[in-house]
């Protein structure tokens, strides 16, 4: 894509087989090899911080690791660097249209719909490949795009900060507040909409309340507007879960508990107060008329800021879309391997259908082919392996690994203790409420309480329309939790070092979503 040439990738091979580690059971970026990669970029040192911020890289390289990685990229020659800047060029100019292409591709691809409990185990087999080709020939524009949203939010923040003053970020952030047409804050929209053609059924919302699916489903017999708008909405978002890339993963179409109880939430409870910003839409003028202010007696300037931040909307807004788009072809998948998994276990293969997540591809196809070992034993030897890091500490968030382990000491990031704490605010609004630390976001959670998470992922808008405000330990200004919370307007920091271990359940705090600094007020008071 960036017309590197297959000689020099050839030689960085060694870097490039080795971008992620699985460590303890958990994946990581082994980002030293990111690094080498940008180095084949022109322009490094920028590419390099624009990446960290992407990826919310709390700590930059040493400037002696940064020298030699960067040395090692000075060998091209004049041409080579040419050839990349118009490859750049040209996909940039090529790349709306390409993501047109790529919606297109994927919703023909979906269109193709067999029935699986019809087909044999070797046409599963054969559907898995389709997908997994569409995929692979068609995933180069969601990669462009990351690239270009990476550059495009730097560039404009470096602009803002240069022209503007915008020192602590707030304009940056409050220009890409509210923006319209992301497909990951629709759900939260919906949500609504199903609370309020709930409200005042206090039966149903009882039962939903209880986050029994099949109560549930009774309960809807007798009520087709909900009963139709919940099926919409399974229809367009059922594959959307936590950690919903791991194929293992229930989702919504597994058990819509969690939207159930996401929509007697909505219904039941108080109207959250909008913060003294006034929302995503006011945020986006406020911040809109504070830069032509500034930029008023410059022209060009204006220009150059408008087309910036009109290209960072549109990369931002299309890495979510593709991201989502994602999302539907990995639960295509899903079921593929769930429906595999049911047949083998009737085979008497597999103790249990979803015996066949703990398999890798080759061992299934042996195993439709009855051609594999025992995989009962391969089965029960890896769930005992990966049950020893289900209660085990997670690693630091950033560490230096000899093989495939993670250093003896488990340090928090950051010492827990005092009564302010500072992240990265990424949507404006001061907030003051009492903290919910959540793991599952398919636990209880109030609404009106500051959603706090060690990380989140798509499957946890179902609690962002019911939250007061968001503080997340790890993220960057492009996570999902950033990205979302600006569109719907709802406060949020991210990057908040120790910040699980720091706070407790009804905790009182307040927090700048503009500045990124939190601070305790009350503890809870102990059970």
């Amino acid at each position: 894509m960036l017309a590197i040439p297959e000689r020099t990738i050839a030689a960085h091979a060694g870097e490039l087989d080795n971008m992620l580690g699985l460590i303890e059971g958990r994946m990581y970026y082994q980002l030293l090899n990111w690094y080498r990669l940008l180095a084949l970029v022109p322009g490094f040192r920028l590419n390099r911080r624009f990446m960290e911020t992407m990826m919310g890289v709390g700590e930059a390289l040493p400037a002696q690791t940064v020298a030699a990685i960067e040395r090692s990229g000075r060998a091209r020659d004049l041409f080579a660097v040419v050839a990349t800047l118009a490859a750049l060029g040209r996909r940039h100019v090529a790349l709306d249209a390409a993501i047109v292409r790529f919606h297109a591709c994927i919703a023909s691809t979906l269109a193709v719909n067999p029935p699986l409990e019809t087909l044999t185990l070797s046409e599963l087999e054969a559907e898995f490949a389709r997908l997994e080709r569409c995929l692979m020939s068609a995933w180069e524009t969601p990669l462009a795009n990351d690239f270009f949203a990476k550059v495009w939010y730097g560039v404009l923040g470096r602009l803002l900060v240069r022209w503007c003053g915008d020192a602590d970020g707030s304009l940056h952030n409050g220009l890409l507040c509210g923006a319209g047409g992301m497909i990951s804050a629709e759900p939260a929209r919906r949500i609504g909409e199903l609370a309020g053609l709930c409200r005042g059924d206090e039966e149903l919302l009882r039962t939903f309340a209880s986050g029994d699916a099949a109560a549930a489903g009774a309960a809807l017999v007798s009520r087709s507007a909900a009963r139709a708008g919940i099926a919409a909405y399974l229809n367009a978002f059922g594959d959307r879960a936590q950690s919903e890339l791991k194929l293992e993963t229930r989702t919504l179409d597994d058990d819509p508990g969690p939207l159930f109880r996401a929509i007697a939430r909505m219904a039941a409870g108080a109207a959250v107060a909008l913060p003294e910003h006034g929302g995503p839409q006011a945020v986006r003028a406020r911040a809109e008329r504070d830069v032509a202010a500034a930029v008023a007696r410059h022209p060009g300037r204006r220009l150059v800021i408008g087309f910036a931040l009109g290209q960072a909307r549109k990369r931002v807004r299309d890495r979510e879309n593709l991201r989502y788009e994602r999302t539907r072809v990995f639960g295509r998948v899903r079921r593929i391997f769930a429906q595999i998994g049911r047949r083998l276990h009737a085979a008497g293969r597999i103790a249990e259908p979803r015996d066949v997540f703990w398999l890798e591809l080759d061992e299934i196809w042996a195993a439709i082919r009855d051609a594999a070992g025992d995989v009962r034993a391969i089965v029960a030897a890896r769930r005992a392996h990966y049950s020893a890091y289900a209660d085990a500490p997670a690693p630091p968030g950033r560490f230096t690994a000899i093989g495939p382990h993670a250093p003896a000491a488990r340090a928090l990031d950051t010492v827990a203790g005092g009564a302010i704490r500072t992240g990265i605010g990424c949507c404006p609004g001061v907030v003051r409420g009492r903290v919910r630390i959540v793991r599952d976001p398919q636990c209880r959670f109030e609404r009106g309480e500051i959603l706090v998470a060690e990380r989140t992922d798509p499957g946890w808008i179902l609690l962002f329309p019911a939250a007061a405000g968001i503080l997340v330990e790890r993220g960057s200004v492009l996570s999902h939790a950033a990205i979302v919370s600006r569109e719907l307007g709802i406060p949020s920091v991210v990057a908040i070092g120790g910040l699980t271990a720091w706070l407790r359940d009804g905790d009182l705090v307040e927090f700048d979503g503009r500045s990124g600094r939190i601070e305790r007020l009350e503890a809870a008071a102990c059970a």
